[in-house]
């Protein structure tokens, strides 16, 4: 039974029918056309011609006809045609205008109104066909000019590949130039400039100038080709930071660079959506509206995004409650699903409170209901997720669950809908808003607030490339400070020993740790939150939204003198790790073992020794003074 929530089991891997291939991709991932990298690449039809390009043809047009009409003109009042081979003369002369005939400059035996018409003509043919032989020059001359003019850019941005992920990426670079390596033809105008695709990759890398560029970006038609084309890049541009975009967010955080100094890196739309919005409607904060002791999260659609959903709530959104996360998966082929998630997350179920309900919230099916009501009197839900593909229409799912919540008084949390197009929904700010505030739950609240029981769309593409960490103003920024923050207290605490794989610098560190500091970086503000800064004030500040790497100014809450206030922290610290550790394989072992993924600290914080807390309280202390360093960077720029 084809399922109507499920996006696909790997994003990419497309059914072999394109009817089949629009129905198993995600909510962000149109199903495109299968693509050649090569140089026999079919163009894209919006690649073909730019406004730019059609402005140019159109002036071309206009200033030959004008030329003509008045050689015509001219002609027809010079030599005064009364057979029809003398219009055949006219016309023969006429013609010549555009083809810079030398028979225009003899003006010895024309005066009055014919000289004007015949100059003007001339002019206006020459003007032509400088334009239309300039273009045609263009034409022959092809990809060699093209490369000619991008190969003096720099510190732009080269973008390679025809994936959606591509081409919805270079319009949201506004603030430098980019370079779009991609199949169709050649156009450097303007701030974008398109290259055709042709030759080896080193070729098309030489053309776009990628080695003097600020970034490079691949986004092929398969996870297979991406990775392959990345890779091949990071070694021919080793100083250009290299980004893969793989659909499948699971296996992003698990592919290993050749090198390990390669400046490559991953990311997906799927992770990128699913740490936005829980950055910005904090299911902690919700909770705590509801006065629920656990936060307790519903996902509608348990594909690639929903699954995404679960695993950064339990990494971004681990609070003080020592009370389990609850997460319940909603989806009509949920045990499928179900041997997907627990094969790739072992032993996560001890961790966290996991339900997988199948049914279809559309249809009468009191069984979901049911199970729905008794998951909800174990824990109210806090945040609502319709994570199902675009064919399965996912404001009408939300429309029929909002309708059940509320007639059946299911659950008063707001859903939150996967629609990369916003499914015509008004922006709401960030944070809890006037959630559990509000007496009359179906009405829209003033301001944009957040509400009960509302409907809120995220997924945009803006929203994956900034969850991401794509527009933070150095890649990684964050989680390179806290690494380094880390390496010194290290160093500090034990100077004598020689650092541990976890300690080396960041360009020579293991992908699994530098995924564990982008996680610890995304973590910073549910820490804030803790020591008592108001949070919520904070995110719903700013009408726009904050971006994900942006982080409050909290530095003063942390009491780090606070022994009691330390350890709480640390605890808080602790069980993050141990979710994040879980979720990329690892498990309990009496001595660490890295090849097996076996850790002697994956147990409570009670059980801990001396060594294993003066680690968690060290992570506390790298968040308070980055938090400090960036109040301190912000206070000189201004």
């Amino acid at each position: 039974m084809t399922s109507r929530y499920r996006h696909a089991a790997a994003p990419f891997s497309l059914a072999f029918s394109p009817t089949m291939a629009s129905l198993r991709c995600n909510p962000g991932e149109t199903a495109l056309p299968q693509v050649a990298s090569g140089s026999d690449a079919q163009p894209r039809a919006q690649a073909s011609s730019s406004p730019g390009s059609r402005l140019f043809w159109v002036l071309t047009a206009v200033t030959g006809l004008v030329a003509v009409s008045l050689a015509a003109r001219a002609w027809i009042l010079t030599l005064g045609p009364a057979a029809p081979m003398q219009w055949l003369d006219v016309g023969v002369r006429t013609a010549k205008v555009l083809l810079l005939s030398d028979i225009y400059y003899d003006n010895v035996y024309v005066r009055g109104a014919q000289h004007d018409l015949f100059e003007w003509a001339r002019f206006l043919g020459v003007v032509f066909s400088l334009l239309a032989g300039g273009r045609l020059l263009l034409f022959t001359a092809g990809s060699h000019l093209a490369g000619f003019v991008v190969g003096f850019r720099s510190n732009h941005e080269v973008v390679l590949g025809n994936a959606q992920a591509a081409t919805e990426y270079v319009p949201l670079i506004t603030h430098r130039r980019v370079t779009h390596v991609m199949a169709g033809t050649d156009n450097t105008g303007g701030r974008v400039a398109l290259l055709r695709r042709e030759g080896s990759l080193n070729h098309q890398l030489k053309r776009a100038a990628a080695s003097r560029a600020h970034r490079i970006v691949v986004a092929e038609t398969s996870d297979a080709e991406t990775w392959n084309t990345a890779q091949a890049a990071a070694r021919l541009c080793p100083h250009v930071d290299v980004l893969a975009y793989i659909g499948d967010s699971w296996m992003q955080d698990r592919l290993s660079r050749a090198s390990p100094e390669a400046r490559l890196r991953t990311f997906s739309y799927a992770g990128g959506v699913a740490r936005q919005v829980m950055l910005a409607y904090p299911p902690y904060l919700m909770a705590r509206r509801y006065g629920a002791g656990a936060q307790h999260i519903v996902v509608v659609g348990f594909g690639p995004v929903g699954q995404a959903l679960a695993r950064e709530f339990l990494v971004t959104s681990v609070s003080a409650s020592p009370v389990q996360m609850m997460v319940t998966a909603i989806d009509t082929e949920i045990d499928v699903l179900r041997r997907d998630f627990e094969g790739r997350h072992p032993g996560l179920g001890e961790l966290a409170d996991l339900a997988f309900v199948a049914g279809d919230i559309r249809t009468d099916d009191p069984a979901l209901i049911d199970a729905l009501r008794k998951r909800a009197g174990r824990g109210e839900p806090c945040a609502v997720y319709v994570a199902v593909g675009e064919a399965d229409l996912p404001l009408s799912v939300a429309i029929a669950l909002r309708d059940r919540a509320e007639r059946m008084s299911l659950f008063r949390a707001p859903i939150f809908i996967c629609a990369h197009h916003g499914a015509g929904l008004p922006v709401v700010r960030q944070g809890a808003g006037l959630v559990g505030q509000r007496a009359d739950a179906s009405s829209v609240a003033p301001g944009g607030m957040l509400e009960d029981v509302r409907l809120v769309s995220f997924g945009s593409w803006h929203d994956a490339f900034d969850g991401c960490g794509l527009f933070e103003p150095h890649l990684d920024q964050q989680a390179r400070l806290f690494h380094e923050a880390y390496c010194k207290l290290m160093h500090e605490n034990e100077p004598d020993r020689p650092p541990r794989p976890s300690e080396v610098p960041w360009n020579k560190l293991d992908d699994e740790y530098r995924i564990a500091n982008r996680r610890t970086a995304a973590h910073a503000r549910t820490k804030i939150d803790a020591v008592g800064f108001d949070l919520e004030a904070w995110l719903a500040s700013k009408p726009g939204g904050w971006m994900t790497h942006d982080l409050p100014p909290a530095a003063g809450e942390f009491n780090l003198d606070d022994p009691v206030e330390m350890d709480a922290l640390a605890e808080l610290e602790h069980r993050r790790w141990v979710l994040d550790r879980v979720l990329n394989g690892w498990r309990y072992g009496p001595v660490r073992d890295n090849r097996m993924k076996m850790h002697p600290d994956i147990k409570p914080g009670r059980e801990l020794d001396e060594v294993a807390r003066r680690k968690d309280r060290n992570n506390i202390i790298q968040t308070a003074t980055i938090l400090r360093d960036i109040v301190k960077q912000a206070g000189r720029k201004k």
